[in-house]
Protein backbone atom coordinates (compact mmCIF):
# COMPACT_ATOMS: atom_id res chain seq x y z
CA UNK A 1 0.00 0.00 0.00
CA UNK A 2 2.56 2.23 0.71
CA UNK A 3 4.22 1.45 -2.85
CA UNK A 4 0.74 2.50 -4.07
CA UNK A 5 0.47 6.06 -1.98
CA UNK A 6 3.88 6.86 -3.06
CA UNK A 7 3.27 6.35 -6.89
CA UNK A 8 0.17 8.46 -6.26
CA UNK A 9 1.84 11.27 -4.81
CA UNK A 10 4.51 11.06 -7.69
CA UNK A 11 1.61 10.77 -10.27
CA UNK A 12 0.39 14.03 -9.49
CA UNK A 13 3.23 16.16 -10.13
CA UNK A 14 4.07 15.25 -13.79
CA UNK A 15 1.69 16.75 -15.23
CA UNK A 16 2.89 18.07 -18.84
CA UNK A 17 1.71 20.42 -21.37
CA UNK A 18 4.18 18.76 -24.64
CA UNK A 19 1.59 18.16 -26.91
CA UNK A 20 0.83 20.81 -30.18
CA UNK A 21 -2.20 22.17 -28.87
CA UNK A 22 -0.77 22.40 -25.06
CA UNK A 23 -3.51 19.49 -23.88
CA UNK A 24 -2.38 18.51 -20.49
CA UNK A 25 -2.09 15.09 -18.95
CA UNK A 26 -1.50 13.43 -15.37
CA UNK A 27 0.39 10.07 -16.08
CA UNK A 28 1.39 7.31 -14.36
CA UNK A 29 -1.64 7.51 -12.10
CA UNK A 30 -1.70 3.90 -10.08
CA UNK A 31 -5.24 2.51 -9.93
CA UNK A 32 -4.76 -0.68 -7.87
CA UNK A 33 -1.86 -2.28 -6.78
CA UNK A 34 0.70 -3.86 -8.59
CA UNK A 35 -0.33 -7.54 -10.22
CA UNK A 36 1.27 -10.40 -8.07
CA UNK A 37 1.11 -13.04 -10.92
CA UNK A 38 3.38 -11.01 -13.78
CA UNK A 39 6.93 -11.19 -13.24
CA UNK A 40 8.35 -8.30 -10.90
CA UNK A 41 10.37 -6.95 -13.84
CA UNK A 42 7.34 -6.99 -16.36
CA UNK A 43 6.20 -3.33 -16.23
CA UNK A 44 3.06 -4.97 -16.97
CA UNK A 45 2.45 -5.39 -13.54
CA UNK A 46 1.44 -2.36 -12.56
CA UNK A 47 -1.79 -0.79 -13.21
CA UNK A 48 -0.98 2.68 -14.39
CA UNK A 49 -3.46 5.07 -16.35
CA UNK A 50 -2.89 8.38 -17.86
CA UNK A 51 -5.52 11.49 -18.04
CA UNK A 52 -5.45 13.48 -21.16
CA UNK A 53 -7.28 16.34 -20.90
CA UNK A 54 -9.22 18.88 -23.54
CA UNK A 55 -8.28 22.80 -22.87
CA UNK A 56 -10.22 25.09 -20.85
CA UNK A 57 -12.03 24.56 -17.63
CA UNK A 58 -14.11 21.50 -16.71
CA UNK A 59 -17.87 21.40 -16.94
CA UNK A 60 -19.46 21.73 -13.50
CA UNK A 61 -19.75 18.06 -13.70
CA UNK A 62 -16.46 17.07 -15.18
CA UNK A 63 -15.24 16.06 -17.92
CA UNK A 64 -17.05 12.90 -20.32
CA UNK A 65 -14.07 10.23 -20.58
CA UNK A 66 -13.40 8.15 -23.12
CA UNK A 67 -11.22 4.99 -21.43
CA UNK A 68 -8.84 4.02 -24.35
CA UNK A 69 -7.24 0.23 -24.14
CA UNK A 70 -4.14 -0.01 -26.29
CA UNK A 71 -3.56 -2.72 -28.67
CA UNK A 72 -0.43 -5.72 -29.40
CA UNK A 73 -2.00 -9.29 -29.31
CA UNK A 74 -2.16 -9.82 -25.30
CA UNK A 75 1.90 -10.20 -25.70
CA UNK A 76 2.49 -5.76 -26.15
CA UNK A 77 1.69 -2.67 -26.58
CA UNK A 78 1.23 0.64 -24.08
CA UNK A 79 -0.61 3.13 -22.88
CA UNK A 80 1.72 6.03 -24.33
CA UNK A 81 0.37 7.95 -26.28
CA UNK A 82 2.25 7.22 -30.46
CA UNK A 83 2.55 9.27 -33.65
CA UNK A 84 -0.12 7.14 -34.92
CA UNK A 85 -2.34 7.75 -31.88
CA UNK A 86 -1.82 11.72 -31.74
CA UNK A 87 -4.75 12.31 -34.37
CA UNK A 88 -7.38 9.98 -32.69
CA UNK A 89 -6.52 11.64 -29.22
CA UNK A 90 -6.45 14.87 -30.29
CA UNK A 91 -9.67 14.66 -31.99
CA UNK A 92 -11.45 13.71 -28.99
CA UNK A 93 -9.89 16.02 -26.91
CA UNK A 94 -10.79 18.77 -29.10
CA UNK A 95 -14.39 18.00 -29.17
CA UNK A 96 -13.79 19.02 -25.09
CA UNK A 97 -13.92 14.87 -24.25
CA UNK A 98 -11.04 13.79 -21.18
CA UNK A 99 -9.14 10.26 -22.71
CA UNK A 100 -8.05 8.18 -20.03
CA UNK A 101 -5.19 5.60 -21.99
CA UNK A 102 -4.56 2.67 -19.68
CA UNK A 103 -1.80 -0.08 -18.86
CA UNK A 104 -2.76 -3.86 -18.15
CA UNK A 105 -2.24 -7.17 -17.53
CA UNK A 106 -0.56 -8.77 -20.75
CA UNK A 107 -1.01 -12.51 -19.78
CA UNK A 108 0.47 -13.23 -23.30
CA UNK A 109 3.98 -11.74 -23.19
CA UNK A 110 4.77 -14.31 -20.96
CA UNK A 111 3.67 -17.79 -22.27
CA UNK A 112 6.16 -18.69 -24.78
CA UNK A 113 7.52 -20.96 -26.27
CA UNK A 114 3.37 -21.81 -25.69
CA UNK A 115 1.98 -18.43 -26.36
CA UNK A 116 -1.16 -18.54 -28.15
CA UNK A 117 -1.67 -15.19 -30.66
CA UNK A 118 -4.78 -13.56 -30.72
CA UNK A 119 -4.50 -13.50 -34.22
CA UNK A 120 -3.85 -17.01 -34.48
CA UNK A 121 -7.60 -17.13 -33.41
CA UNK A 122 -9.04 -14.18 -35.22
CA UNK A 123 -7.34 -13.94 -38.62
CA UNK A 124 -9.81 -16.64 -40.09
CA UNK A 125 -13.03 -15.77 -38.52
CA UNK A 126 -15.15 -17.22 -35.62
CA UNK A 127 -14.25 -20.17 -34.12
CA UNK A 128 -15.66 -23.82 -35.27
CA UNK A 129 -15.97 -24.36 -31.54
CA UNK A 130 -17.34 -21.26 -30.63
CA UNK A 131 -15.00 -20.30 -28.17
CA UNK A 132 -11.43 -18.82 -28.27
CA UNK A 133 -8.28 -21.21 -27.19
CA UNK A 134 -8.67 -21.23 -23.33
CA UNK A 135 -5.45 -19.41 -23.00
CA UNK A 136 -6.55 -16.49 -25.38
CA UNK A 137 -9.50 -16.84 -22.92
CA UNK A 138 -7.30 -16.29 -19.97
CA UNK A 139 -5.68 -13.24 -21.64
CA UNK A 140 -9.29 -11.57 -22.47
CA UNK A 141 -9.95 -12.59 -18.89
CA UNK A 142 -6.87 -11.12 -17.14
CA UNK A 143 -7.17 -7.63 -19.92
CA UNK A 144 -11.04 -7.28 -18.10
CA UNK A 145 -10.02 -7.70 -14.99
CA UNK A 146 -7.76 -4.57 -14.93
CA UNK A 147 -9.90 -2.13 -17.39
CA UNK A 148 -12.95 -3.07 -15.46
CA UNK A 149 -10.66 -2.42 -12.25
CA UNK A 150 -9.60 0.92 -13.43
CA UNK A 151 -13.20 2.04 -14.79
CA UNK A 152 -14.23 1.48 -11.38
CA UNK A 153 -10.94 3.50 -10.24
CA UNK A 154 -12.10 6.11 -12.03
CA UNK A 155 -15.64 6.45 -10.90
CA UNK A 156 -15.39 6.38 -7.69
CA UNK A 157 -12.11 9.22 -8.15
CA UNK A 158 -14.12 11.20 -10.90
CA UNK A 159 -14.71 14.36 -8.45
CA UNK A 160 -11.22 14.60 -7.51
CA UNK A 161 -10.33 14.11 -11.32
CA UNK A 162 -13.10 16.65 -12.80
CA UNK A 163 -14.30 13.38 -14.91
CA UNK A 164 -17.80 12.61 -15.16
CA UNK A 165 -18.91 9.01 -14.26
CA UNK A 166 -22.26 8.79 -15.86
CA UNK A 167 -20.83 9.43 -19.26
CA UNK A 168 -18.02 7.27 -19.68
CA UNK A 169 -17.24 5.01 -23.07
CA UNK A 170 -14.23 2.57 -23.67
CA UNK A 171 -12.37 2.34 -26.63
CA UNK A 172 -9.93 0.04 -28.10
CA UNK A 173 -8.06 -1.51 -30.96
CA UNK A 174 -7.16 -5.02 -31.50
CA UNK A 175 -6.87 -6.69 -28.48
CA UNK A 176 -7.65 -3.51 -26.82
CA UNK A 177 -10.72 -3.28 -28.62
CA UNK A 178 -11.53 -7.12 -27.94
CA UNK A 179 -11.23 -6.13 -24.09
CA UNK A 180 -13.44 -3.27 -24.51
CA UNK A 181 -16.54 -5.63 -25.99
CA UNK A 182 -15.51 -8.15 -23.51
CA UNK A 183 -16.11 -5.53 -20.13
CA UNK A 184 -19.05 -4.44 -22.07
CA UNK A 185 -20.84 -7.60 -22.35
CA UNK A 186 -19.95 -10.25 -20.66
CA UNK A 187 -16.85 -9.27 -18.08
CA UNK A 188 -18.83 -5.78 -17.09
CA UNK A 189 -17.17 -3.83 -13.94
CA UNK A 190 -18.52 -3.49 -10.80
CA UNK A 191 -19.24 0.18 -9.58
CA UNK A 192 -18.37 1.94 -13.36
CA UNK A 193 -21.28 2.36 -16.05
CA UNK A 194 -19.93 1.95 -19.76
CA UNK A 195 -22.19 3.43 -21.85
CA UNK A 196 -21.22 3.12 -25.45
CA UNK A 197 -17.94 1.23 -26.95
CA UNK A 198 -16.33 2.17 -30.08
CA UNK A 199 -15.21 -0.90 -31.61
CA UNK A 200 -11.81 -0.63 -33.76
CA UNK A 201 -11.06 -3.85 -35.45
CA UNK A 202 -11.92 -5.79 -32.26
CA UNK A 203 -13.76 -9.41 -32.26
CA UNK A 204 -15.52 -11.12 -29.70
CA UNK A 205 -15.89 -15.52 -29.58
CA UNK A 206 -20.03 -15.16 -30.48
CA UNK A 207 -22.07 -12.34 -31.00
CA UNK A 208 -24.52 -13.74 -29.71
CA UNK A 209 -22.46 -12.83 -25.96
CA UNK A 210 -24.08 -9.05 -26.79
CA UNK A 211 -27.23 -8.85 -24.89
CA UNK A 212 -27.14 -5.05 -24.27
CA UNK A 213 -28.79 -2.76 -26.86
CA UNK A 214 -28.65 0.06 -24.12
CA UNK A 215 -24.69 0.20 -24.64
CA UNK A 216 -24.07 1.30 -28.39
CA UNK A 217 -20.92 -0.30 -30.36
CA UNK A 218 -19.26 2.16 -33.47
CA UNK A 219 -17.17 -0.34 -35.01
CA UNK A 220 -14.90 0.26 -37.50
CA UNK A 221 -12.69 -2.64 -39.35
CA UNK A 222 -11.34 -2.67 -42.83
CA UNK A 223 -11.95 -5.15 -45.74
CA UNK A 224 -7.89 -6.41 -46.00
CA UNK A 225 -8.02 -6.72 -41.93
CA UNK A 226 -5.11 -9.71 -42.05
CA UNK A 227 -5.27 -10.30 -38.42
CA UNK A 228 -8.75 -10.02 -37.47
CA UNK A 229 -11.29 -11.17 -39.79
CA UNK A 230 -14.14 -8.07 -40.92
CA UNK A 231 -16.34 -11.01 -40.08
CA UNK A 232 -16.41 -9.73 -36.93
CA UNK A 233 -17.14 -6.57 -37.05
CA UNK A 234 -20.08 -7.30 -39.77
CA UNK A 235 -21.43 -9.90 -37.03
CA UNK A 236 -21.23 -7.54 -33.98
CA UNK A 237 -23.15 -4.63 -36.41
CA UNK A 238 -25.62 -7.06 -37.49
CA UNK A 239 -26.21 -8.30 -34.06
CA UNK A 240 -26.74 -4.82 -32.50
CA UNK A 241 -29.08 -4.08 -35.52
CA UNK A 242 -30.98 -7.53 -34.24
CA UNK A 243 -31.04 -6.19 -30.93
CA UNK A 244 -32.75 -3.02 -31.74
CA UNK A 245 -29.72 -0.60 -30.89
CA UNK A 246 -30.55 2.97 -33.10
CA UNK A 247 -27.23 4.37 -31.98
CA UNK A 248 -25.02 1.51 -33.15
CA UNK A 249 -23.39 1.87 -36.48
CA UNK A 250 -20.47 0.29 -38.45
CA UNK A 251 -17.86 1.71 -40.71
CA UNK A 252 -16.49 -0.34 -43.17
CA UNK A 253 -13.20 0.29 -44.37
CA UNK A 254 -12.62 -0.80 -47.96
CA UNK A 255 -9.28 -1.75 -49.03
CA UNK A 256 -8.21 -0.72 -45.34
CA UNK A 257 -5.70 -3.19 -43.59
CA UNK A 258 -5.10 -3.74 -39.01
CA UNK A 259 -4.69 -0.77 -36.59
CA UNK A 260 -5.86 2.20 -38.66
CA UNK A 261 -5.54 4.46 -35.97
CA UNK A 262 -4.04 7.30 -37.96
CA UNK A 263 -6.38 7.27 -40.70
CA UNK A 264 -9.65 6.99 -38.43
CA UNK A 265 -7.70 10.07 -36.82
CA UNK A 266 -7.47 12.23 -39.79
CA UNK A 267 -10.18 10.77 -41.53
CA UNK A 268 -12.59 9.03 -39.68
CA UNK A 269 -12.84 11.65 -36.63
CA UNK A 270 -15.95 12.79 -37.10
CA UNK A 271 -17.71 9.86 -37.13
CA UNK A 272 -16.24 9.27 -33.17
CA UNK A 273 -17.09 12.47 -32.18
CA UNK A 274 -20.54 12.40 -33.80
CA UNK A 275 -21.20 9.19 -31.95
CA UNK A 276 -19.90 10.25 -28.37
CA UNK A 277 -22.05 13.59 -28.84
CA UNK A 278 -25.06 11.45 -29.24
CA UNK A 279 -24.52 8.59 -27.02
CA UNK A 280 -22.56 10.26 -23.71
Amino acid sequence: MKKLLVSTILAFATVLGAYAADYKCISNICYGEARSDVPADDPTQARVLDIHYPEGEAPAKGWPVVVFIHGGGFSGGSKDMSSGLKPLFHGMLEKGYAVVSINYCLSGKNQKPNHISCSSQTKKGFPKSGQFHEKLQKYIKDACEDADLAMDWLAANSKEYSLNRKRMAVMGGSAGAITALYCAFVYPPSKARIKAVINCWGAIHDVNAIKNRRVPVLTFHGDKDALVHVCYGKAISQRMEELGSKDSKFVFMEGKGHAQYKYVGESLIGEVTDFLDKVL
